[in-house]
């Protein structure tokens, strides 16, 4: 069976909004454990800086979601071994 095709951008949006619907909905810690484990500290420290500006600012979600599809695209294009990862994620967050 042949590998799936992923539609880098759209992967990019959705992790996206699992990002900061699961920090909105108080599943900070959560997600920043995961990010830690599968994608590093860099990236936890983003989610950790996010969670700041959506708490001093929580209309800032929509800002939010923008830096983060902008972010997590251009890691899918440099290291595509993170596309299994965020789609666990995404799945994870939905549920």
């Amino acid at each position: 069976m042949g590998q799936a095709i992923i539609h880098r951008p759209r992967l990019a949006w959705d992790a996206a909004q699992a990002f900061v619907t699961s920090v909105e909905h108080g599943r900070y810690r959560w997600l920043r454990d995961r990010v830690a484990l599968y994608l590093g500290d860099e990236y936890a420290d983003r989610v950790t800086d996010t969670e700041v500006r959506l708490r001093m600012n929580p209309e800032a979600a929509n800002a939010e979601m923008g830096l983060w599809r902008v972010v997590l695209d251009e890691l899918i294009f440099t290291d595509p071994r993170v596309v299994p990862v965020l789609t666990e994620i995404v799945q994870a967050a939905r549920t």
